[in-house]
Formats: structure tokens, C-alpha cells, sequence
């Protein structure tokens, strides 16, 4: 996103929109590392110790990749270089909420608050993140499972299958002529059926990102039976906790929903969040700009958001109903995976079902000697 707010991590350091999705739904090798990071930077700050010496014992405790980033950040520190400064480079690491927090908290003094704050939304984004692919990883697993072991059965073992049930001397089933036909397309055109389905998937995923057609994917995500109310969830859940932590900060309304809107990845709500900001600049209040959007932010986070601007604490209010939704969130993961184990099963069932009777009926009309 180009744009050139003062004081903003510039946008070529933020990630794009696939790359900001895939980050949060299968999370990235250094995540734990860096929440555990923060909060053993946030403590040493808060216990008093000064920016050159919390790093100096960061870098004596830490092992692995974080280390050499922490030497760095300890040279620059020690050389009389700004904290915020010293960390630029590791932006695409660390987000745009921890780079705006250190900034925001050097120049006001609340370095220590805020980067305590900072650690408790990374760790809660884990949590959600974590929830989300819980929520997936059943079904993707016993998807692909069932699809590598269905290809196996297709390659390998029908085409042998269909020679034998073809030299029976029985009317064959519709079922068994059904799985022939099958085995015999996949053993004359598999070289090109089975290269050909991987390009064509490839090319929907391809398609579903495309700028036009991936706001109607995520719409109609958000208007699915099953999904809808949790992918609902997930987004007003990362909305609150990030725009709650950047005000909390200090940072202005403006530049917080400027980074909460890099910070989600469904262009829907992405969108209401640019309207919500024009509004916001033009001198409007954030609770009147969450009711011009219901169905995405429920009443109770406007009158939520309302109380918080009269009392000057929108970032307390915002960071409650984060963990509300947080909680809902975990619970609705939970639930999901309940209701989809037992369509899956019946899936699968009536897979296999299918393939024993198509089977095991030619086998047993000649063994028993009847005609079918």
C-alpha cells in the first residue's frame, strides 16, 4: 500500500496481501521467538536497565538467528543511534505495530509499557492464529490423505482391477462399470489428467487472488453457513487487539487504523477500515464510522468504541472486546472441528462403500455361481 503517513513504517516494508494471509494462517518459523523477544525486552526495560544493557544480556541469552540481529541492534544502540532506528531493517520480522510502539515509545518514554503491550498482542495474534489452523489442519489433512490414497488406488490399482472384472464372464454392476471406465480413462490419458488437475488448481488459486475476484471470494467466505460467523470472528478479533495496541501506544487514530488495515488480510474489512479513516481525518468519530458497517462491527463494538472515545480509553475498550473475541474464536475452532469430522467420515465412508461394491459384487457373483 503506497502511502506516506509521518512517522509510518514505510508501506515497501509491509507485506503483501497473499504474503500477509499465508503469514497468518500457517504462522512463520520465528513467531514464538519473537513474542518470548519482546517480553524478555519489555521486563528488562521495566526492571530499569537501560537499552544498551537489556540488549547486551539479550544477546549473552539468545541462540539461533535472532542472535546476530540482536548484535547489531546493541553496535547501533551503543553507537548513539535511536532505538527505532536501529531496528528498521527488521521491520519485515517484527510488524509494523512493534516498529511504530518503539518510536512512539522512545520519544514519549513509555518504552518499557508499550513494548509490553506489543508482546501481549503478538502473543495473542499466536493464540488466534494458532486457533485458525487448528480449525484447518483436521480437514486438510484427512483431504489430502484421502486424495493421495484415492490416486494410488487409481494409478496402481484399478487399471489391474478393470483387466480382471473385463475377462469375468458375468454382467457387471453399473457400479463396476463405472470404476472400469475410470481406471481405463486414467490408464490412456492419466500422463495428462493428473499433471493437468495439479495446473488447473494451481491457476484457481491464481484466479481467487486476483484483485477482482478475490473481494467476492472473501464475501462470500464471510456469508458462508458454517464459516461465515468465524471468519467474522477472526477479523474483528485482529482489528480490535491491533488497533486497540497501537492506541494504547500512543499512536494517533489515524496512523493506528492506517496499521490495522495492512495488519488483516479480507479485503472487506480492509476497505471499511480506509473508509473509517477518511472519516476519522475529516474530524468524524470512529463509533459513528463502525455503525456504517453492521454487519462487519455488531453493536456491541460500536457502543464499546463510543464509551471509549467519551472517556479518552478507546484502547482499553477496544483491547477487552479483543479478548472476547479471542475466546469466541478459540471456542468456534473447537466446534468447527467437531461438526466436520463427521461429514468427513461420511465421505469417506461412502468412498469406500462404493469401491467394495463395485469390487467385491463381481467377485462374489462368480464364486457363488449366480448371474446378476
Amino acid at each position: 500500500m503506497n502511502r506516506s503517513h509521518a512517522g509510518l513504517v514505510p508501506a515497501s516494508l509491509n507485506e503483501g496481501r497473499l504474503r500477509t494471509l499465508l503469514r497468518f494462517a500457517w504462522g512463520s518459523a520465528g513467531s514464538t521467538d519473537t513474542v518470548t523477544l519482546t517480553k524478555n525486552l519489555s521486563v528488562m526495560l521495566a526492571a530499569g536497565l537501560t537499552i544498551p544493557e537489556a540488549l547486551e544480556a539479550l544477546v549473552a541469552e539468545t541462540a539461533g538467528p535472532f542472535k546476530h540481529r540482536l548484535r547489531a541492534w546493541h553496535a547501533d544502540v551503543r553507537s548513539g543511534r535511536p532505538f527505532a532506528e536501529a531496528i528498521r531493517d527488521s521491520a519485515r520480522l517484527f510488524g509494523p505495530v512493534f516498529m511504530n510502539a518503539v518510536r512512539v515509545g522512545e520519544q514519549s518514554g513509555t518504552l518499557a509499557a508499550n513494548l509490553t503491550r506489543v508482546a501481549e498482542q503478538l502473543e495473542q495474534e499466536l493464540r488466534l492464529r494458532r486457533s485458525v489452523r487448528g480449525a484447518m489442519a483436521y480437514p486438510a489433512f484427512v483431504l489430502v490423505t484421502t486424495g493421495l490414497i484415492g490416486g494410488g488406488l487409481a494409478i496402481f490399482v484399478l487399471p489391474k482391477l478393470a483387466r480382471v472384472f473385463q475377462s469375468l464372464r458375468v454382467e457387471l454392476p453399473w457400479t463396476t462399470r463405472l470404476l472400469i471406465a475410470l481406471a481405463d480413462l486414467l490408464d490412456r490419458y492419466g500422463f495428462v489428467l493428473l499433471p493437468g488437475s495439479v495446473l488447473v488448481l494451481l491457476a484457481f488459486a491464481l484466479l481467487l487472488c486476483h484483485p477482482r475476484v478475490r473481494p467476492l471470494v472473501e464475501r462470500a467466505l464471510l456469508r458462508a453457513p458454517l464459516l461465515g460467523r468465524f471468519f467474522h470472528d477472526v477479523n474483528r478479533a485482529r482489528f480490535c487487539r491491533t488497533l486497540g495496541t497501537l492506541l494504547q501506544t500512543g499512536l494517533p487514530l489515524p496512523e493506528a487504523l492506517t496499521l490495522s488495515e495492512d495488519a488483516l488480510s479480507n479485503v472487506i474489512y480492509r476497505r471499511s477500515i480506509s473508509q473509517l479513516r477518511s472519516r476519522v481525518e475529516s474530524g468524524q468519530g470512529l463509533a459513528g464510522g463502525l455503525a456504517l458497517f453492521p454487519r462487519l462491527y455488531p453493536t456491541m463494538i460500536q457502543r464499546a468504541v463510543a464509551v471509549g472515545e467519551r472517556s479518552a480509553g478507546t484502547g482499553d475498550s477496544l483491547t477487552y472486546l479483543a479478548r472476547f473475541y479471542e475466546d469466541k474464536v478459540a471456542v468456534e475452532a473447537k466446534a468447527f472441528a467437531t461438526l466436520v469430522e463427521p461429514i468427513l467420515l461420511l465421505i469417506i465412508g461412502l468412498s469406500i462403500g462404493f469401491l467394495a461394491i463395485s469390487i467385491f459384487t463381481p467377485i462374489y457373483s462368480v464364486t457363488s455361481g449366480v448371474r446378476l
